[in-house]
């Protein structure tokens, strides 16, 4: 039957495969990745999507079927080091219906025994939500990533996040009564292992965000339930690094607290070991300041209009100039997304804040 139907494409099961311009389109599942489902694989080798689209690719459950459902385009499992590179998740969701808890819209992880890469990446309009006509309502994490139980670095370079959505909503039980559902991380939830020594937890791992930019991703709870971290949302004392990053028009519901609308149980929780310099936050750059020094909140003033690239910046930004090259070790990509040569070395100016450099900075 239809239970637990996974991969709508490709089911990979013990093997290492690589895909490179490969489109995914309009694939589906009923439980576990839309287009792709990699699982229990030789963790001593690399799995690697390069300029690899997905399109439109969605999990949708059997009515009643109460369950957690993953990765609206891509769930992988027991894996070595996995790379994205330049490749583009579009519009790909996971659909619910039935008392669920639902995870990533465009890609789901667990169990990475070796880092998790993302470079030059563009996810747009990924969704964790309940659709119109859909039975019943569950909680929702990750509009665009969830990784879960990591047991390596997590890094994600010149990529864009754009209108990526996780929505909660109202559970209905059959018998009378029902609850709420929170709405979880709008773009990114990062789960990273920790490990117990008999009297204390460490946390060996970390995530790191350099150059990344993040416009108008939602997470929103049904009925006065929050939602939680428009952009990124923290399990655990995991340490943290922003550098060069740019956040704006990210949203939540039924909180008033502006500060945490961004990213939550980061920069109000003082056991986690994070750094953050260097960023452009809407809301938050007053409080990231504790944590390193020059985030801003200033209106980055894209060029928008009608385009794919519509959030560079334009030459009126306060952002052009203001990221750093190097900061406490670590460095901003070389080129930016669309491939031009950012400022490096020895040179007088700095890169731009955020996943595109404009010609302006580099002289």
């Amino acid at each position: 039957n239809d239970y637990s139907r996974n991969g709508g494409a490709v089911y990979a099961y013990r093997s290492n495969p690589s895909f490179r311009d490969v489109t995914f389109k309009y694939n589906t599942s009923t439980r576990e990745g839309g287009a792709i489902y990699i699982y229990d694989v030789d963790t001593n080798k690399t799995i690697t999507f390069e300029r690899t689209i997905f399109t439109s690719n969605h999990i949708q459950p059997e009515e009643n079927q109460q369950n957690s459902y993953y990765g609206g385009a891509v769930m992988l499992g027991n894996t070595g080091k996995v790379v994205f590179k330049s490749c583009v998740f579009d519009s790909n969701s996971v659909k619910f219906n039935y008392n669920s808890q639902n995870y990533g819209g465009a890609i789901f992880t667990t169990q990475n025994y070796d880092s998790l890469v993302v470079r030059n990446t563009k996810f747009r309009y990924n969704k964790v939500y309940k659709p119109e006509g859909s039975t019943n309502g569950g909680s929702a994490n990750g509009g665009a990533i969830y990784t879960n139980n990591g047991r390596d670095h997590f890094l994600v370079s010149n990529s864009v996040f754009i209108g990526n959505e996780a929505l909660g909503s109202y559970y209905s039980n059959a018998e009378g009564g029902g609850w709420d559902n929170h709405g979880s991380s709008g773009a990114i939830e990062v789960r990273i292992q920790s490990y117990w020594n008999g009297s204390a937890y460490s946390y060996p791992y970390k995530s790191v965000f350099i150059n990344n930019t993040f416009v108008n991703n939602k997470a929103e709870g049904s009925g006065t339930y929050e939602g939680r971290g428009a952009v990124l949302t923290y399990n655990g004392q995991q340490s943290t690094v922003l550098i060069n990053n740019n956040f704006w028009g990210n949203t939540v519901n039924n909180n008033m607290d502006t500060t945490n609308w961004e990213i939550i149980d980061l920069f109000n929780n003082s056991s986690h070991l994070i750094m953050a310099a260097h960023n452009n936050f809407q809301y938050a750059a007053a409080t990231a300041n504790s944590y390193g020094d020059n985030n801003m909140s200033r209106d980055p003033r894209f060029v928008l209009g009608s385009g794919d690239d519509q959030y560079k910046l334009s030459d009126a930004s306060r952002l052009i100039g203001a990221g750093a090259k190097t900061y406490s070790g670590y460095t901003a990509p070389a080129h930016d997304l669309l491939g031009a040569t950012r400022p490096s070395g020895s040179s007088t100016d700095n890169p731009d804040i955020g996943a595109y450099e404009n010609a302006l900075a580099v002289t």
